[in-house]
């Protein structure tokens, strides 16, 4: 038999016994080759699969392997195509070889994306370990081809929001994101395009603090929007204001977009979740914000949320007494995303007026300049970063040291206020 481990990997033992109650795909044992061996804890198939693709997923722990993480999750995609089966994510991969560029001051960012400790594609072929995986793996006796791919990818398993203790983890966390968040946007040019409360988790280091991660780079895009004429998708309850509005101008994704799409998972989770049984649960009734989530009609949650935006800065916010230290914060960043809102309509019909004047006077136009991807200075990083790098008046732990924005301070009362 030839030496080429292709031929030997992966391989994967079988329970010594199995009865009649055993499920069929059970896996005792896991081998990626002769330095990773893993131990299943449960097995999910044809996971997130079409037409084309069959996605198997498995959760497991390392027993060998050399990386740090010991949870890890094991993705074997099925495909057609040897493209389509590719199982890192191409932004994130442009995001740590940026990172790994930069040097040793921005190793931080890996932290906050998925980490893929080993990947690995085949071409499916009959006798060979690979074919004898997704063959055992298969339900329903579904057809196994020749000359499909298999692509195997190891991630370093992440926590969600709801795993997390205390407020304070929260907030870091929170602030995490908004961190990365600019990192991306600074250094490779990445816009993510579709923060939510499932594309926002975390790891627990070995010192027991927290890291948030942010993943999901599905609808991510270059930095500015390359193709400013395509409006994104996304989860509707945590689309910007401007997404909603069908009548909006739309002139390509902002970066304030996803800071607002923030301040609505920070919204919904102090909101929608309190501790129960020492567990982060979601409310069974009455959440404050339900509708966004019901609703089918983008026109009703755009109002529902205008609604909610222009409130009153006094106007209570519905949160749950375990995120009560919160409260401050989201009616904050509520004022400067209203803000914003009111100086882009002022701005707007002003400058109708004064097109009006002119056309009238047959004169030159003169247009005042208006800083759109932060609705003039409201909806920014400096702003944000303000709001959330404290908690309960104790500063939050500040990682990306060169923001322009690190270290800046932004008078928050003045621009609420002014």
């Amino acid at each position: 038999m030839s030496n080429d481990p292709s031929n030997q990997f992966p391989k994967f033992d079988l329970p010594s016994s199995m009865d009649d109650s055993s499920p069929t795909v059970y896996i005792w044992n896991l081998y990626l080759d002769e330095k990773i061996e893993l131990k299943p804890k449960n097995i999910t198939c044809n996971a997130q699969g079409d037409a084309e693709d069959t996605t198997t997923i498995i959760r497991a722990t390392r027993i060998k392997g050399d990386w740090e993480e010991e949870e890890v999750v094991v993705k074997l995609r099925v495909s057609t195509e040897e493209q389509k089966g590719s199982g890192v994510d191409e932004f994130v991969n442009e995001a740590l070889e940026k990172a790994d560029e930069l040097g040793e001051d921005h190793a931080w960012v890996k932290d906050h994306l998925p980490k893929y400790p080993w990947c690995k594609s085949y071409r499916l072929a009959k006798g060979t370990p690979q074919y004898r995986l997704v063959e055992h793996l298969s339900e329903d006796d579904s057809d196994v081809y020749e000359g499909d791919f298999l692509c195997i990818t190891v991630q370093a398993a992440l926590r969600p929001l709801t795993d997390l203790r205390r407020p304070r983890e929260y907030a870091q966390v929170f602030f995490d994101i908004l961190q990365i968040h600019k990192w991306l946007v600074d250094h490779p040019k990445i816009l993510h395009r579709n923060i939510n409360i499932a594309n926002i988790m975390f790891h627990r280091k070995a010192d027991g603090t927290v890291r948030g991660v942010l993943k999901g780079f599905d609808l991510a895009c270059g930095f500015p929007d390359p193709d400013p004429t395509q409006r994104p998708g996304g989860a509707r309850p945590f689309m910007s204001l401007d997404l909603l509005d069908q009548d909006h101008s739309y002139r390509g994704h902002e970066y304030r977009y996803d800071l607002e799409a923030l301040c609505y998972v920070i919204l919904i989770i102090c909101c929608h979740y309190e501790k129960r049984n020492s567990k982060i649960q979601k409310l069974k009734t009455r959440l404050p914000y339900g509708s966004w989530f019901s609703s089918n009609n983008e026109y009703r949650v755009f109002f529902d949320k205008v609604s909610w935006a222009g409130s009153d800065i006094y106007t209570p916010i519905p949160i749950t007494p375990f995120f009560k230290g919160f409260d401050e914060s989201i009616q904050y960043l509520r004022s400067l995303m209203w803000k914003g809102k009111v100086a882009a309509y002022s701005y707007s019909q002003f400058q109708q007026r004064k097109e009006k004047k002119s056309s009238q006077k047959q004169g030159k136009h003169f247009k005042l300049p208006f800083d759109w991807q932060t609705l003039d200075g409201k909806v920014s990083y400096e702003t944000f970063r303000e709001v959330l790098c404290r908690f309960d008046e104790q500063p939050l732990v500040e990682r990306y040291h060169n923001a322009t924005c690190a270290g800046t301070s932004v008078d928050i009362l003045a621009i609420i206020f002014k």
